[in-house]
């Protein structure tokens, strides 16, 4: 997907807005609302394609009104432990390598799971939810 492309795709939930790349990416596009119930990033390495698309937990996202689902996995409302269990059941390998960033290499989904509200180990500086989820292609998190 092109970035006109991602642009396009991304206008029916409001008005994508060019950002600063990060290093590493030509160009990257965010999509939000004054409420924050919607917030997604595409991020490219070239401007031919889509290098990956990160969604961050919607603020209402522990009230029903917003779900971001894997399957039937809810990936914002249900504690990350859940989460990374429900996508273990179904035989998905879950690297735990870094516990801030858990990622699914088959899938190539990944999650930020560190600090927020709901820290559960002032310690380990867990949270108790997933902050962002990010699919990309194979090959993405080598």
């Amino acid at each position: 997907m092109s970035i006109d492309e991602a642009r396009n795709a991304m206008a029916v939930w409001g008005d994508p807005r060019e950002e600063r790349p990060a290093p590493g990416e030509v160009y990257r596009l965010r999509v939000y609302d004054a409420g924050l119930t919607r917030d997604v990033f595409a991020y490219f390495e070239d401007e031919e394609k889509v290098s990956a698309i990160e969604v961050w937990e919607p603020e209402d996202s522990k009230h029903g009104t917003v779900r971001v689902l894997f399957g039937d996995i809810d990936v914002f409302s249900l504690p990350a432990d859940e989460v990374m269990r429900a996508l273990r059941a179904r035989g998905i390998h879950v690297d735990e390598t870094d516990p801030y960033y858990p990622y699914c290499p088959e899938l190539v989904l990944g999650f930020t799971r560190e600090g927020g509200e709901d820290v559960v180990d002032e310690e380990s500086g867990l949270a108790r939810y997933f902050q962002s989820v990010v699919v990309a292609p194979p090959g993405y998190y080598d």
